[in-house]
């Protein structure tokens, strides 16, 4: 809901007619307390972070999977210079004995945490891990990490979730392969499906050395950067594509969630067409967004009462 609807509904329903601009000041001070109070927590615990997870045994472990997820997107956001775009990095988790299957098949995570920063990994990775404690990480029989294949998140994976299953998103993987297909058959939409359904079928199989060996890096790489190293892509990733053991071992292998996440909790309200955010009110409504979505509202509501009380 946007400062102008949330204006309009408070005057149908309450009969207080208060201005957009004391509204967005009061929405982006109260979400520039919660995300400063969640900065602090994060970066105490990532002090000392290998005192923080839990001491327990393998045996008695939970039997359940904890899954680490983050995805980013970008935000427009108003500078001394003008208009720039910003990643906003938006982290994802939760245990998968939280999750109810659909007719269909596909699941409802009925319990997960978001997080979100506008900026840079070093931030984002204490927020992460924090997150990941608080919902169980140590204390999990396996942990799972997917990522898009960019290499800050392995790394955040590397240095703090060093017992995680890394899966490669099948998703993002997908695009790429069919990004290619584009590269080769870019005039042939039959030729084009045909090749990457092949591609796709030699990775689920496991073939993935056979296929490396049958690429080639595009010749107009530097001209063109929408086409797709799918070489070094498969090359860089090869240990995290084994999609037929995952698929046996009961994992997800796509980060479809915290992707839908991104739409759902950010784009939704911050991306809208024409918005222009300052980087302080974008992060404010961020933080206030990732509460509301992962049903942690009451941690504001503790910050209003404390600035009432004040």
């Amino acid at each position: 809901m946007s400062f102008k609807e949330t204006k309009e509904e408070l005057i149908h329903y309450l009969g207080f007619n208060i201005s957009e601009s004391v509204i967005t000041d009061i929405a982006e001070n109260i979400g520039n307390k919660v995300h400063q109070q969640e900065l602090k927590k994060a970066k105490k615990v990532y002090e000392n972070y290998e005192e923080h997870i839990p001491d327990i045994k393998e045996k008695n472990k939970k039997d359940c999977t904890l899954y680490i997820m983050a995805d980013g997107s970008m935000l427009s956001i108003k500078t001394e210079d003008g208009v720039c775009w910003k990643e906003n990095k938006l982290g994802m988790v939760y245990k998968d004995n939280n999750q109810l299957k659909r007719v269909d098949g596909k699941n409802i995570i009925t319990e997960k945490e978001y997080i979100s920063y506008i900026g840079g990994p070093e931030i984002f990775k204490k927020m992460l891990f924090k997150t990941a404690l608080k919902n169980g990480y140590g204390t999990t029989s396996k942990v799972v990490f997917i990522g898009d294949g960019a290499k800050w998140l392995w790394n955040i994976c590397d240095e703090l979730f060093p017992d995680a299953v890394q899966i490669l998103d099948y998703y993002h993987l997908s695009e790429n392969v069919y990004d290619y297909a584009e590269y080769l058959y870019p005039d042939n939409e039959i030729k084009k499906k045909k090749w990457a359904e092949s591609a796709l079928k030699e990775i689920e199989n496991g073939n993935i050395n056979e296929l490396i060996d049958k690429l080639d890096v595009p010749d107009n790489q530097d001209d063109d950067q929408n086409i797709t190293n799918l070489k070094g892509y498969l090359k860089n990733n090869r240990h995290r594509i084994n999609y037929a053991k995952y698929k046996k071992e009961g994992y997800c292998i796509g980060s479809g969630s915290v992707e839908s996440a991104n739409k759902k909790v950010i784009q939704q309200r911050l991306k809208q067409a024409g918005m222009h955010w300052s980087y302080e009110g974008g992060q404010s409504i961020a933080s206030l967004r990732v509460k509301y979505c992962s049903n942690q509202w009451s941690d504001v509501e503790k910050v209003i009462y404390n600035e009432s009380a004040a």
